[in-house]
């Protein structure tokens, strides 16, 4: 018995390894250069999609300074895939609430750095689970302004093999790069104003929208939290503010929520913020009501319920009193 358990499950092992074996031979290889640092990521989820990380590199140059430093591709399409490199320029757009717009490829942007970005590899090949750990150089010319320099480097999925319906579904994920050229820099920018989405909240989250001006000719990052206070000035929580970036000569607005987990009352919405390696930003504040309709109902109801009950239960006591006050008389 031990004997035939054994054989089964031998040939069962021969059998998944044959499997991968076959599936492994029947998928190409990969076209990409030797020296690239590729690694098979385990358990990778087939979401059919790629990554690109980090979202934002931030390089500090001296003119004509160089530095390298690495991208990383992850490929979670499911099979292999090919991926197209390029750069190009980017700048805030104030009609998108500060969010980065992109340049053409042969198109500048206010403050150009495209041609600055060089990848070790403009093609690459990944299989599905795969990670390319990709070498990036920077150069900033030796004329180079002093201030920020912002450019991306864009991964593109190949789709020109792989029509859909009749079209071809183009993938773009972009690596910000926001480049500092030392120098003569400014920086200068505040906090605008701290605006409450409702006067009233019957619901939870409380959203709060910062509006943040950036005047400096480099990018400003404010970091601190945006204190909340009860009716009584009692700190009672805090909703930080970090991983937020405001390019040059921009201004950008913020939704925050705030999510405690209960609330009721008015508050007052307060910032304690810095920038600029540590330079304190004047505060700006709101106001606000947070009354929950769902737990309010409930009270009420049953508010109303033990009321009616008193009601009912003092009323047949004043019954009975007259009732027997009646017989005694008679």
């Amino acid at each position: 018995m031990r004997s035939l358990l054994s054989s089964i499950l031998i040939s069962t092992l021969l059998l998944c390894c044959g499997n991968v074996s076959r599936a492994l031979a029947r998928e190409p290889s990969p076209d990409r250069p030797d020296f690239l640092r590729v690694n098979m990521q385990e358990d990778t989820p087939d979401v059919g999609d790629f990554i690109v990380g980090p979202p934002r590199v931030f390089v500090s140059l001296p003119p004509g300074g160089e530095k390298t430093v690495e991208i990383e591709i992850t490929n979670r399409e499911g099979s292999l895939a090919a991926f197209d490199l390029s750069t190009e320029d980017f700048a805030s757009n104030p009609l998108q609430g500060g969010l980065p717009t992109f340049y053409q490829a042969s198109e500048a942007g206010p403050y150009p750095a495209r041609l600055w970005i060089e990848p070790e590899v403009r093609r690459l090949e990944l299989r599905h689970g795969e990670r390319a750990f990709l070498r990036v150089t920077v150069r900033a010319p030796d004329n180079a302004s002093a201030g920020d320099h912002q450019a991306a480097l864009i991964v593109t999925r190949d789709t020109e093999s792989q029509p859909v319906a009749g079209f071809n579904i183009v993938s773009r994920v972009a690596a910000l790069f926001i480049i500092t050229v030392e120098g003569d820099i400014v920086q200068d920018g505040s906090v605008d104003a701290l605006e409450s989405a409702k006067r009233i909240f019957w619901f939870l989250p409380a959203t709060m929208r910062l509006k943040v001006s950036n005047r400096g000719t480099v990018h400003m990052i404010p970091t601190g939290s945006i204190d909340v206070r009860n009716v009584f000035g009692i700190p009672v929580d805090a909703v930080p503010v970090r991983n937020w970036t405001i390019l040059r000569e921009s201004v950008r607005t913020q939704p925050f929520d705030w999510r405690p987990r209960f609330a009721l009352g008015y508050y007052r919405a307060s910032t304690t913020l810095t920038a600029f390696g540590g330079r304190e930003l004047p505060p700006v504040s709101t106001t606000f009501w947070v009354i929950p309709i769902v737990p309010v109902m409930v009270l009420l109801l049953l508010i109303f319920f033990v009321s009616l009950l008193v009601q009912l239960f003092f009323s047949r006591f004043e019954l009975r009193r007259k009732s027997n006050g009646k017989d005694q008389d008679g």
